[in-house]
Parts: structure tokens; C-alpha cells; sequence
């Protein structure tokens, strides 16, 4: 089923404007370029005909510009996931370096190497849940701003935001194991030494 079309004259189209699609059975469109222009003169001479191309020219010029589109939000992306990453291995490293002090007490009482990484991943996890559930309030604001200004728009994928969370939660795990790391390998001596 086909939707519905409306024909109006070019005299009453405001923007004078128009297009016309021409359809080639066994012939290449290339081919009927200088044909149709002549045909178009012929009606009016005052007729301004140009951009005569075939359809897959139009649709590849289509899909080349939402490829860029796509290409240069597929960056930012990225670029927005190495910053968010970078931030918290710095924000845990900062922490890392501030209690450091804490952790050669907790080694000297008896704490295992293990116990300081799981206290440094935890915190960095802690870190990446609340940084998370904020995420997920504002895609869902957002999504709702973007359906209601452009209705008929799918924008919630709820795989989609269960995904890029998950992802998230892993990077922000391997972004915290480097401080993590660090902290269990504190030496307890020089550790209250620095204080």
C-alpha cells in the first residue's frame, strides 16, 4: 500500500519548486539527461531545469551525509568514553593517593593486598553506579524532550542504555584496577613514613 500523494501545479507550489522523478525501463537514466532537458525546454523556455541525476546519485548523496553523521557521532562517543574513563582513574587515583596513609595501616594491622583492591574497586565502582543512575535519569529527560519536539521518533532503546551502562561499569572497573592495583602494593613502613 502506498501512502497517499497530493499533485499540485508548480504555479501553486510557494516555492516554485520542483521535481520531477522520470522512470527508464532498460535504459540507462544517464543516457536520458540531455533528452529530458530538451523535452523540459520545449514546454517553457523559461523553465530553469538542472540537477538532472539519477536516483542512486540522490540516494547515495543522502546516505554519504548520514554517514558522515554517523561517523562523527561514533567519535564523539569514543572521545566522550575515554574522557569519562580518564575521569575516574584520575578521581580514584587522587583518592588512591590521599589515603595512602590508611592503606599502609590496614596492611600493618594484617589487611591483605587483596582486601585493598577490593576496597579501591568498590569505591570506584560506587563512583560509577551514581555517575550511572544520573546518566540513565537524564537519557530518559532527554528522550521524552525528543519525542515530544519530534513526534513519531524512537529514542529510548532500553537494550541500547542497558548496554552503553554495562560498558560503562567495565571501564570504569578497568579504569579503578590501576589504583586499585597500586594501593595493594603500598609498603606499610614507607606509607606511615609519608605521614
Amino acid at each position: 500500500m502506498t501512502p497517499y500523494q497530493l499533485y499540485q501545479p508548480i504555479a501553486q507550489e510557494p516555492r516554485h519548486l520542483g521535481e520531477i522523478a522520470v522512470r527508464t525501463a532498460g535504459v540507462a537514466p544517464s543516457s536520458l539527461v540531455e533528452s529530458i532537458r530538451t523535452t523540459m525546454m520545449s514546454l517553457d523556455q523559461d523553465l530553469p531545469v538542472r540537477k538532472l541525476q539519477p536516483a542512486e546519485t540522490t540516494i547515495a548523496r543522502v546516505n554519504y551525509q548520514a554517514g558522515v553523521l554517523g561517523m562523527m557521532l561514533s567519535a564523539m562517543a569514543v572521545l566522550g568514553l575515554g574522557l569519562a574513563s580518564l575521569g575516574v582513574y584520575g578521581v580514584i587515583a587522587r583518592t588512591v593517593a590521599q589515603r595512602t596513609g590508611e592503606f599502609g595501616i590496614r596492611l600493618a594491622l594484617g589487611a591483605r593486598p587483596g582486601d585493598i583492591t577490593r576496597l579501591v574497586l568498590a569505591s570506584g565502582t560506587k563512583l560509577a553506579l551514581i555517575g550511572s543512575v544520573i546518566g540513565l535519569l537524564g537519557a530518559f529527560g532527554i528522550s521524552r524532550l525528543l519525542m515530544a519536539s519530534f513526534p513519531g521518533v524512537q529514542t529510548s532503546s532500553v537494550p541500547v542504555l542497558i548496554g552503553a551502562t554495562c560498558l560503562l561499569m567495565a571501564i570504569a572497573q578497568i579504569a579503578s584496577y590501576i589504583p586499585a592495583r597500586y594501593a595493594s602494593k603500598i609498603s606499610p613502613a614507607e606509607a606511615l613514613r609519608a605521614e
